[in-house]
């Protein structure tokens, strides 16, 4: 009997994070790099400017990929509509700190799956309420003088030194770090992909 041959995965992220969570759960892929416009901010709610960023992404490599699965993923930290990206300076990463500081946000990440070649997309979006503790200027500025806040959303990893600041956390946590991956398994599902049975 002829073997089935098993579907490609591909990541269109470079993010160490994401990469590992994926070869954590026995996923193999490949990594592409995505080029790709984000979408506006202004006037956009935090799940669909998510999911409208991981899609840009996705399909942004669609043309290094004959055939397979493309995943897409953006996350964002969000105080009620307002969405907080990766800080550009010491003075925007402040100032999100001190907004987020005593208070509950939102971090929403968007996934997007598109199979090869017929570019079909599957979306999907995952939630989390994080609580943070009332943050003393103190604890800021010895946060900030380290390089862990400048390439994260909110201006924070869970994963780092920035879980002392959180109070409660509602929803998954790895979400949080960047990748929920029981919402990709599932999209990987309807998509009818065998992700723990890869080839190389």
């Amino acid at each position: 009997m002829k073997r089935k041959r098993k579907v490609q995965i591909y990541l269109a992220s470079t993010s160490p994070r994401r990469q590992y969570l994926l070869h954590n759960f026995g996923i193999r892929f490949h990594v592409l790099d995505p080029n790709y416009d984000e979408p506006i901010i202004r006037g956009t709610d935090p799940r669909s400017y998510a999911i409208a960023s991981a899609k840009a992404k996705a399909l942004s490599v669609t043309g290094k990929v004959k055939k397979g699965l493309i995943i897409g993923v953006d996350t964002v930290v969000a105080v009620k509509r307002r969405i907080l990206g990766k800080p550009g300076t010491r003075t925007e990463a402040e100032k999100m700190l001190k907004l987020l500081s005593g208070r509950t946000h939102s971090v929403v990440s968007g996934i997007a799956l598109v199979r090869m070649p017929e570019k079909q997309v599957l979306i999907s979006s995952e939630t989390t309420l994080i609580a943070f503790h009332r943050l003393s200027d103190r604890e800021i500025e010895h946060y900030l003088a380290a390089p862990e806040p400048y390439d994260k959303a909110g201006a924070y990893g869970i994963q780092g030194n920035a879980y002392r600041f959180v109070r409660e956390v509602n929803g998954s946590y790895l979400n949080v770090v960047g990748l929920p991956i029981c919402r990709l398994l599932s999209l990987l599902q309807q998509a009818k992909a065998s992700p723990l049975l890869q080839t190389d």
